[in-house]
């Protein structure tokens, strides 16, 4: 994705772009990532990535980690919302999932 803004009243023009992008090698593993860069005429280019990895283990048991880096100088304000920049951070989860319970009556 790509944007060009030209805010003439107030002197501004930015380039926002992202590439976006999914790796599926197989049925148990998958990656995701988003690359960003900002430009514009009152501040420095920017850079940001989030970048994550699956795992479907089986049908019940995921896993997965993400990760996110956003410099300080990355503003995508001018094709979305960045709730801050200047970002480093990470995380994991496991998540069990069950969907073949035996039928109840509810009523």
């Amino acid at each position: 994705m790509l944007t060009y803004v030209d805010r003439s009243a107030i002197d501004r023009d930015a380039t926002v772009n992202a590439i976006d992008y999914q790796f599926i090698p197989n049925e148990i593993i998958k990656f995701d990532s988003v690359l960003m860069f900002s430009n514009s005429n009152q501040e420095k280019s920017g850079f940001g990535s989030r970048n994550a990895v699956v795992f479907q283990h089986n049908k019940e048991w995921r896993s997965g980690a993400e990760f996110y880096y956003y410099n300080d100088k990355l503003n995508i304000d001018d094709m979305g919302y960045l709730y801050r920049n200047n970002l480093f951070s990470g995380g994991a989860n496991v998540s069990y999932t069950r969907t073949d319970f035996a039928k109840i009556p509810l009523f």
